[in-house]
């Protein structure tokens, strides 16, 4: 009986030194799938958020616009903001990615979500790629620094700065792998790229 036992003991290790290796691998591809739609959401979140501050700003200052998720406009094209509105529309889409930094940030690190990581880095990516496309325009961060005295690109500087820290930060605190940075790179690059050419 015991060496039966013993038999059926050592075929159970059998199977499972078989089984191991497969069940995490597709634990391992669950958790990629799982990281690369929150890689997806995470873009047209950012997007759609940072949009969502300058919609707030013109109807906190009683004008009418349109909102999507990659443009805000004001539906009287001949209204004339004056240079403290225009500092106000300006600053609070930066503002509204820096609380969706600070909040998701807090959230991952608190809860240990690696989910989360690309809300936190996507926003870096987004206004890195602001920066370039609107490089010495006075948009957003680069229009705040021109209304400031500080030229067009310490805005952007500092902004990525602050990012930059949040980002560096998750990475060390929560153990994102390479793999997870290339990811969200890759799917925050082709997203935004198509978000801005539509």
């Amino acid at each position: 009986l015991s060496s039966s036992s013993a038999a059926s003991d050592v075929y159970k290790r059998q199977i499972l030194s078989i089984l191991n290796p497969q069940i995490k691998s597709l634990s391992m591809n669950c958790v990629y799938r799982n990281y690369l739609l929150s890689s997806l959401f995470a873009v047209i979140f950012t997007y759609g958020f940072h949009e969502l501050g300058h919609w707030f700003a013109y109807t906190l200052m009683g004008y009418d616009a349109s909102y999507t998720i990659t443009t805000v406009k004001l539906l009287d094209v001949e209204s004339v903001l004056t240079k403290r509105e225009l500092f106000f529309q300006n600053i609070v889409g930066p503002l509204f990615t820096l609380l969706q930094v600070f909040i998701f940030y807090n959230i991952m690190t608190i809860n240990k979500i690696k989910l989360l990581y690309p809300f936190v880095m996507t926003p870096f990516i987004f206004r890195f790629l602001a920066g370039i496309v609107f490089f010495n325009q006075a948009v957003d961060e680069g229009s705040i620094s021109i209304l400031l005295g500080w030229g067009s690109t310490i805005g952007f500087i500092l902004m990525l700065s602050i990012l930059g820290i949040f980002c560096y930060k998750a990475i060390k605190n929560n153990h994102i792998t390479k793999q997870m940075n290339l990811l969200s790179l890759l799917v925050a690059l082709g997203v935004i790229g198509i978000l801005y050419f539509i």
